[in-house]
């Protein structure tokens, strides 16, 4: 029974020790760009609330200020101005002082999602910019159909919108 036992151990250590080899080459090959990948990770959980409720009372807001005789600062569908500036991704705070008070009451009640939308957008856009110089300093490292396959993978983790796509792949 004990040569019989040895036999065994002796037939199986080999294929045992390829097999963890083998495992260890692939690990060590696909964790090579863990760290990319948790970076998109991290770039996807930073999230921004939704503005469509913040648009709906904007435009009524900035409707009921007209109809008071308010001037209308706002550009949306069917109310188009030309040479207006959209408030959102502005770098500075929202100027209400040339607002009705309808519009002024509408931003002050949404000024903290504003500020912290605001807050994301740019941590995101830094964190992508971060992530562009190392994805191209890790380019070398791949073929090109790797290094689209990771890239690819990076933009659905960070759940990258087009014009951050572009920033992640073209620094623009």
């Amino acid at each position: 029974m004990k040569k019989l036992s040895k036999q065994f151990f002796r037939g199986t250590r080999a294929p045992f020790f390829i097999i963890i080899g083998m495992s260890f080459f692939v690990s060590c090959e696909s964790g090579h760009f863990d760290d990319i990948l948790i970076a998109a990770d991290k770039i996807g959980e930073l999230r921004t609330i939704p503005y469509e409720e913040y648009w709906r009372e904007r435009i009524a807001a900035d409707q009921e200020d007209a109809r008071n005789g308010y001037p209308s600062k706002l550009s949306y569908p069917g109310h188009r101005k030309s040479g207006l500036i959209s408030i959102m991704g502005r770098k500075r705070r929202i100027d209400i002082s040339k607002l009705g008070p309808s519009s002024r009451a509408c931003i002050e009640r949404w000024r903290s999602e504003l500020d912290r939308n605001w807050d994301i957008g740019e941590r995101r856009v830094k964190a992508i910019s971060n992530l562009h110089e190392v994805l191209l300093e890790r380019k070398s490292e791949l073929t090109d159909e790797k290094f689209d396959n990771l890239c690819s993978n990076v933009v659905r983790r960070a759940r990258l919108s087009p014009r951050e796509v572009e920033l992640l792949l073209r620094g623009k």
